[in-house]
């Protein structure tokens, strides 16, 4: 399977990185500004195993509802479980990784009729049903479908009670709706229930199996043959919580009830997988320090710290999952701790993320991380006021893409493998930055820039999303997809990078911006100093030609179109004056940024680097 979209691959860490030091890359960067995501596909993994150990007749059907990442899916695909879909675009999703779509469930007791005629055209036949109108639109619209009565037996205290929408009483609804099936002569082939997502009542689930079991033993009297049990969701995945006392539970209640090989039980995980899978990450933008009363007016009594994600995108889990996060500031605080609050970047008085919690003074540009982010997050975020979803990278340990990269729907192409430095494999994002954004982090540009600095003629700026290295006449350099900069001849090592890479001499070279003005290439001394580890001359006294040189940077053709020539006595202003830019550039095959500037701009100044 192909991967067109480079976000969805995941990145293979050395041993020496882990989730916390990629979000320390990526955030101490100086190139990124808005909320991202890092994703741990080694978690999910890992709560497979759990999951296998714990109840091992048991299998999992994935709550697509939950997180619909598609790397998640495909991973969960991969380790050979099932999906629980609720709509035709969960069926969609999970199908176009080539799931079988016996591997699926329609637990969704409440279907759209188009979702049904959907469902029975894929071939998905197996689904929950709690109510007498559902069974007559079922039996018109896909009467061959696989009925699975849908109880209700609440825990006492779980995250989201689902009962009150939810679920027909086992005891006098449940035997109704089994006798109409049968009048209807639709096939019945289990029972199911959902206690509440994130149950904190162990015992529910012994009372529900022993619900389930009487229904069965019902419904064989009924001449059905339910082969079905589904124990639903409920199990939580947070950091520091574990399924050992509902697994306990879970398993005693399967030996008593349903000691056999002929029923096959299932349940519908999708916090447990995928809670503490992602980490998010967010930055201060703005902060409204509140002072003290007229006797003691230069104190801080409470610090309002403003990030760049709140809760009509992240953060919409506290309101409609009811979940509590903590924030966890990526900087070590000293001092005292003032209480403080936490709220999102739109202009709703509701966008608050925490409230009165104890924090150490921090600063504009300061990180707060925020753990066990994955379930019930993404996919209900919307870009409200206009501020964007967060991005997700995705990483993987050396082990674990091992694993998997030869396990279906996976392949290697999923993967992203090599020395190149942890923050270039992820694709570090710099559109948007300003030229002093780093003056002012709060400033922001829609545009995408590339910008050089006339009084130090070797700087330049990497728009990058992947590198590899290439041989050029005297050493190596590291090729970067959508690359343009400009410089001198110059030895540059990447902040992160091992070594020492030469780029060749561009003679009389020039730099355009893709920016509307072309007047302003200062960048500021921090931008620069964070892009640039030191700079050393070569040794060597390599002098390029400029076709050689154009041609390292996939550009050749661009002269040959413009008649350009090795040892022209013209300037390379006054050739790229003679020339009709905009057409050599969209001829040739450069860059995609190149490519755009020249489409945007027939540029007639240049400037000496």
């Amino acid at each position: 399977m192909k991967v067109h979209n480079q976000d969805e691959r995941i990145h293979v860490l050395d041993s020496a990185s882990n989730v916390m030091s990629v979000i320390k890359d990526i955030a101490l960067s100086g190139l990124q500004e808005e909320a991202f995501y890092v994703l741990d596909i080694g978690d999910i993994v890992h709560k497979h195993q759990i999951w296998k150990e714990k109840m091992p007749r048991v299998s999992p059907y994935y709550a697509v509802k939950c997180n619909d990442n598609l790397v998640v899916i495909e991973v969960l695909a991969s380790l050979g479980i099932g999906f629980d879909c609720a709509s035709k675009t969960e069926i969609n999703k999970v199908l176009s990784v080539g799931v079988d779509s016996s591997r699926i469930i329609f637990a969704n007791p409440a279907k759209p009729a188009s979702h049904i005629r959907h469902a029975a055209t894929v071939g998905v036949d197996t689904m929950t049903v709690d109510n007498e109108s559902e069974l007559h639109k079922i039996k018109k619209l896909h009467p061959d479908a696989k009925i699975v009565i849908r109880i209700r037996c609440d825990a006492e205290v779980a995250q989201c009670q689902l009962g009150m929408k939810f679920g027909c009483d086992p005891i006098y609804e449940a035997p109704n709706l089994l006798h109409l099936s049968r009048m209807l002569g639709l096939n019945v082939v289990g029972v199911s229930f959902h206690v509440g997502s994130g149950c904190q009542d162990p015992p529910v689930f012994h009372r529900a199996i022993r619900h389930a079991k009487t229904l069965f033993d019902l419904a064989t009297d009924l001449g059905y043959k339910p082969y079905l049990l589904d124990l639903g969701g409920g199990y939580p995945g947070n950091k520091g919580t574990n399924i050992d006392k509902i697994a306990d539970v879970v398993n005693k209640a399967l030996d008593e009830y349903f000691n056999t090989n002929a029923v096959h039980v299932i349940a519908e995980p999708g916090r447990f997988y995928v809670a503490s899978a992602f980490t998010l990450a967010t930055s201060i933008h703005s902060k409204r320090s509140v002072r003290g009363n007229e006797n003691s007016p230069s104190v801080i009594t409470h610090n309002m710290y403003y990030i760049n994600d709140g809760v009509y995108g992240s953060f919409n889990c506290l309101l409609y999952d009811h979940q509590h996060v903590t924030p966890l500031p990526l900087k070590k605080g000293y001092g005292k701790m003032v209480p403080s609050s936490i709220w999102g970047p739109t202009c709703d008085g509701l966008d608050q993320v925490a409230e009165n919690v104890l924090l150490h003074e921090m600063d504009l540009g300061d990180w707060i991380i925020f753990e066990n982010m994955g379930a019930y997050t993404l996919p209900v975020a919307s870009p409200f006021n206009g501020f964007p979803v967060p991005k997700v990278h995705i990483v993987a340990e050396e082990n674990i893409w091992l694993l998997l990269k030869d396990a279906l729907p996976l392949t290697e192409d999923h993967f992203v493998i090599g020395n190149t430095p942890a923050n270039l494999r992820l694709g570090l994002d710099i559109s948007g930055t300003d030229i002093n954004a780093w003056r002012n982090p709060n400033i922001e540009l829609t545009s995408n820039e590339i910008l050089a600095d006339t009084t130090n003629t070797s700087s330049f700026i990497y728009d990058y999303v992947e590198a590899f290295e290439m041989e050029v006449p005297g050493g190596k350099i590291i090729h970067f997809r959508h690359l343009l900069c400009g410089g001198t001849t110059s030895y540059i090592r990447h902040q992160r990078s091992t070594e020492l890479t030469p780029f060749p001499q561009l003679p009389e070279a020039f730099l355009v911006r893709i920016y509307t003005s072309l007047t302003d290439h200062r960048i500021s001394p921090r931008l620069r100093q964070g892009l640039l580890d030191e700079m050393v001359q070569p040794e060597d006294g390599t002098s390029l030609t400029a076709e050689s040189q154009f041609e390292e940077l996939d550009i050749k053709q661009s002269f040959d179109v413009s008649h350009m020539h090795p040892g022209s006595s013209m300037t390379v202003e006054s050739q790229f004056e003679e020339m009709d830019i905009k057409q050599s550039f969209d001829e040739c095959g450069v860059h995609d940024c190149v490519c755009k500037m020249a489409r945007d701009y027939y540029v007639k100044k240049y400037r000496r680097m």
